[in-house]
């Protein structure tokens, strides 16, 4: 055992919010980025429904918009010049929120299942609510460049189809002279090696 540089320092490690046993795979959450869901646990906004905005496995949390809203005080910086205080959205724990049925707008404990696509045909994961036995459609990721102009250090769509290399199986790709000295390189190291 590693004895402490100063007392207390084992109180200075970080820990996480969920004990390792009570803590969700994640591979098996249910709660994405764009799903509607319901506050069900804690003390603040149970009832009130939102989108999840930020998901956390790290934490265990899921930030959802709209609910559980605090005060922050933002000191003087370049886009406040006088500094504020804004309202903010805190995360929420995941087991205190809820998906929500779409077809019945409704809480629903969803499973897990693999469906196959009738478009590309390819097998994908996909949920299906308790309540009402309909599938969930889990929710497209959100293009964080979509909504951001074209500047001059963007590549065009015409670049990338451009073909600029062409590849001959026959002919090496490296200049007769450079092989020539790798070649040369190798039968001294071999020679060197043998002695």
């Amino acid at each position: 055992m590693v004895k402490a540089k100063f007392r207390f320092a084992n109180l200075l490690k970080r820990r996480p919010k969920v004990a390792e046993h009570n803590r969700v795979p994640e591979q098996k959450w249910k709660i994405l980025p764009g799903d509607k869901v319901e506050i069900i646990g804690g003390r603040i906004d149970v009832g009130k429904q939102g989108t999840v905005v930020e998901v956390s496995h790290k934490d265990h949390t899921v930030t959802v918009e709209g609910c559980r809203m605090v005060f922050k005080h933002i000191k003087p910086n370049p886009d406040y010049p006088k500094g504020e205080k804004i309202r903010k959205e805190t995360p929420i724990s995941y087991t205190h929120v809820q998906l929500v049925d779409p077809t019945v707008n409704e809480p629903t404990s969803v499973k897990l299942v693999k469906v196959r696509d009738p478009s590309t045909g390819r097998i994908e994961k996909s949920r299906i609510s308790l309540l009402s036995q309909q599938l969930i459609p889990i929710p497209k990721e959100k293009d964080p460049f979509a909504d951001k102009p074209v500047g001059p250090m963007d590549t065009t769509k015409e670049n990338v189809t451009q073909e600029t290399v062409m590849f001959n199986i026959k002919q090496c790709p490296f200049p007769s002279a450079f092989m020539n000295e790798l070649e040369r390189m190798r039968r001294r190291n071999k020679e060197a090696a043998a002695l």
